[in-house]
């Protein structure tokens, strides 16, 4: 087994079914683009269920190596992904 160490960063998004195959292909490509962060060390996007019978659930967590990696994060990329979401896919 293998572990991997440092804090978590987490976004969970519900989307609507007509466009949940668009935004599948854009966090595809987000998650790639993500991974050449130097503090980014894994991102990993899971499905989740029980919101709403119209809409998908999406979690993207990415791993970063450290306490100070993670503020970078979220002061940075972090900060754009929901403004990035908002303006491809609305609501």
């Amino acid at each position: 087994m293998t572990f991997r160490q440092g804090p978590i960063y987490e976004v969970t998004c519900f989307v609507d079914d007509d466009v949940v195959r668009e935004f599948d292909e854009w966090l595809e490509q987000h998650g790639r683009e993500m991974l050449r962060l130097v503090v980014i060390t894994d991102c990993q996007r899971l499905d989740v269920s029980g919101y709403a019978a119209d809409r998908a659930g999406r979690v993207c967590q990415y791993l970063l190596e450290t306490e100070d990696a993670l503020d970078e994060f979220v002061d940075g990329p972090g900060a754009d992904i929901e403004a990035e979401i908002a303006a491809l896919f609305a609501d």
